[in-house]
């Protein structure tokens, strides 16, 4: 959590909407992300409905939530703009379900219509992994999941988002509707980088 402040802090003057990935649905540990000034969530390895919605519900105060109310956070700059970070909440967060196991493939439908869910986010290593096709982006195994998201995301009015690892891929995840799209990591970018010195 320490680190994260400092990753904030960093984010803060650049425009840029920070969104967390959550280890838990825990609500004290989505409560604490969210107070330190994140905008949005992702919540892994959600394997349903009422999974989606006790994660979306622990973002927002009550009566959407379950969310407890603290004033000097420094989400609403200490209690300075507290008003009005209370009143834009259920319009600025951002909730973002990661799609990474079979059984949440089951529920894609449900889990998209949920309100407070924007974002259907594939994670494409682990739901290969859960599909016993480990890394193989061609398998049609795989590339029916990514229809099936984009169309549930499309269907739902949200978006399908996805972590892809080659460029080359942009135009496959483009093209089946995904618009919450990221590329690498910073690991990524080091090892590569070292690789091609």
């Amino acid at each position: 959590e320490s680190n994260l402040i400092y990753q904030l802090q960093a984010l803060e003057g650049l425009g840029a909407t920070p969104i967390v990935r959550s280890e838990s649905l825990e609500v004290a540990r989505v409560k604490r992300v969210l107070d330190i000034g994140a905008s949005g969530i992702m919540f892994p390895q959600i394997q349903n409905a009422d999974e989606a919605r006790l994660a979306i519900s622990n973002m927002y105060y009550p009566p959407k939530g379950r969310r407890g109310l603290a004033k000097m956070i420094r989400a609403t700059s200490y209690g300075t703009n507290f008003d009005n970070y209370f009143n834009a909440v259920a319009e600025n967060l951002l909730g973002v379900i990661q799609i990474e196991t079979i059984e949440s493939l089951k529920h894609l439908d449900e889990i998209a219509a949920i309100d407070g869910v924007d974002v259907l986010f594939l994670g494409p290593a682990d739901l290969s992994l859960a599909l016993g096709i480990q890394g193989q982006w061609d398998h049609p195994d795989f590339i029916s999941a990514v229809e099936a998201i984009g169309k549930a995301a499309r269907q739902a009015g949200k978006a399908a988002g996805v972590l892809f690892f080659d460029v080359d891929q942009y135009d496959f995840y483009y093209n089946n509707g995904f618009r919450f799209l990221a590329s690498g990591s910073d690991m990524v970018f080091v090892s590569q980088g070292a690789k091609a010195l």
